[in-house]
């Protein structure tokens, strides 16, 4: 095994650790948050705090155009060109961060004034929710340049305690939260604000005290303007996409409201915790390998890059498979055990959103590999364009007086138009056409659940729900889906890499 394969499988294991403790403690705090502020203060909170909390997906935009910068670069181990790198992004997200704080003070401005269903008595904390929102957003922003370098430098034991070590703070705050007896929406957005300012200068005085090129205030500070440029093209591309995506979380989120109340926003805000922290843990994958990628395509390996992309792509599709299957099946008693008073429609958009986020996952290394080559301007419009959609068709589907749930069919259905775009793409942009693909990712994956599946549906069918029968039906699908996936999923290389490395540890 390499030393890039054996770096790749440790960083795994670090961010593994991490996603598992991150995921029972922040789902526990939610349950926690949720009985503190009641379903209407939670559902504004998802409602107004989301229309900046979400923009973690414009930060995921950014952070991906960073990296893929400093980790091209690092490739051809320049640390001089890595430094030009990092400086520009210092100064590029100052630049966007400014911007969009005018942007969303300008929308501020009149979204609250009828645009929002929200209580006449809760629009004033709704209100300085969205002010912190934007402070947070700015701090997120200009840290970017800091994680890119973390995830770039593969140091992902250190982003795994710190990420341990935020969830355990939240899981804190929602405790407090519930000894405060003044309004507690305004509470908890002022004490995460408070969270993400702290972890986000421990991360900086890492990088400065272990990485070189992070060190340019110490010198004479000169922009290259070509490079600046370069980058502020890609990043104005990302950041459109990223845009779209946030749009579309978002606009879903209002068109609810609008046409439902905040009750149902606490609903979709469920759904988006379980989904976010899923995705998280099966993007583990893809964090440790996504540097590996964009360092292949900085040192021409266009091969190499290709058979990282289908790894990644095939092993976040199985990572959140096993989490998400048993999940849809038992979603009614899951959310029951775990919130007590489950808002209403919360169990069928869980589900429906889990499904739509194991669909993206068929594309996610796709994703990467078409960063790493850079030509991103025709993607971003196109694939972007596909996402923004929902709104517009969502609303229409509303308006012709259709249940909520039928938002999230459509999203699944424009999820699946938005693969085959990205996969026309994959084939021009870097040689990964429809035929590899669907043999390699597609048909291996697939295989992998439908036997799980059925199984699942015929424990569901003749057992009552339990915990007994949760714990049956969990066991079974984790069991058949990764044994499946080691028969079907793995290539006869992969199989011994594994045997290999489970030997190696046996014997330890």
């Amino acid at each position: 095994m390499n030393e890039n394969s054996s770096k790749i499988i440790k960083n795994t294991i670090f961010v593994y650790i991490r996603m598992v403790i991150s995921i029972v403690v922040s789902l526990y705090s939610v349950r926690i948050v949720l009985k503190s502020l009641g379903v209407i203060d939670f559902g504004i909170y998802s409602l107004v705090g989301g229309v900046i909390a979400f923009l973690s997906f414009l930060n995921g935009a950014m952070t991906t155009s960073s990296q893929r910068y400093i980790s091209f670069f690092l490739g051809r181990n320049n640390l001089n060109e890595t430094r030009e790198v990092f400086k520009s992004t210092i100064f590029l997200h100052l630049a966007i961060s400014l911007i969009l704080v005018l942007v969303f003070e300008m929308i501020g401005l009149f979204i609250f004034d009828g645009v929002l269903n929200i209580p006449e008595g809760r629009i004033g904390s709704a209100k300085m929710v969205y002010q912190f929102m934007i402070l947070n957003m700015f701090v997120v922003i200009n840290s970017v340049p800091y994680d890119s370098l973390i995830n770039s430098r593969e140091h992902l034991f250190f982003d795994s305690v710190m990420g341990v070590i935020e969830s355990l703070l939240k899981l804190g705050i929602a405790i407090i939260l519930t000894y405060y007896s003044k309004d507690r929406l305004v509470f908890y957005a002022f004490l995460l604000v408070l969270l993400g300012v702290l972890i986000r200068f421990v991360k900086f005085l890492y990088c400065s005290i272990h990485f070189e090129e992070s060190k340019v205030f110490l010198k004479k500070v000169v922009i290259n303007n070509k490079l600046f440029k370069e980058m502020m093209s890609f990043a104005s591309w990302n950041l459109f996409g990223g845009i779209t995506t946030v749009s579309y979380t978002q606009g879903l989120s209002i068109i609810l409201n609008l046409f439902f109340g905040p009750a149902i926003n606490a609903s979709y805000g469920i759904g988006l915790q379980i989904s976010g922290q899923l995705l998280s843990f099966s993007s583990s994958i893809i964090k440790a390998i996504n540097p590996q990628i964009v360092k292949s395509e900085g040192r021409g390996e266009r091969a190499n890059l290709i058979e990282l992309t289908i790894k990644a792509s095939k092993f976040s599709f199985f990572l959140l498979s096993i989490i998400c299957l048993p999940l849809i099946f038992e979603m009614n008693y899951v959310l029951n055990m775990w919130l007590t008073d489950v808002p209403r429609y919360s169990v069928l958009f869980c589900q429906l959103i889990l499904i739509r986020a194991m669909t993206d996952q068929f594309s996610s290394g796709i994703k990467t590999a078409i960063q790493a080559v850079g030509k991103i301007k025709k993607y971003q419009i196109v694939v972007g364009t596909l996402v923004i959609m929902n709104i517009p068709t969502s609303y229409i589907l509303l308006k012709f007086g259709l249940q909520p749930f039928w938002v999230f069919i459509n999203a699944i259905a424009l999820s699946v138009l938005a693969l085959l775009v990205r996969l026309q793409f994959s084939t021009k942009l870097i040689g990964l056409g429809y035929t590899k693909f669907y043999h390699e990712i597609i048909n291996p994956n697939l295989q992998c659940v439908i036997i799980p599946i059925i199984t699942s549906a015929f424990i569901v069918n003749f057992f009552e729900e339990s915990f007994l029968r949760l714990l049956i039906l969990t066991a079974s699908s984790v069991l058949l889906t990764t044994l499946v996936f080691y028969t079907k999923g793995l290539s006869l290389s992969e199989k011994s890499n594994f045997n290999r490395l489970v030997l190696k540890y046996l014997k330890k």
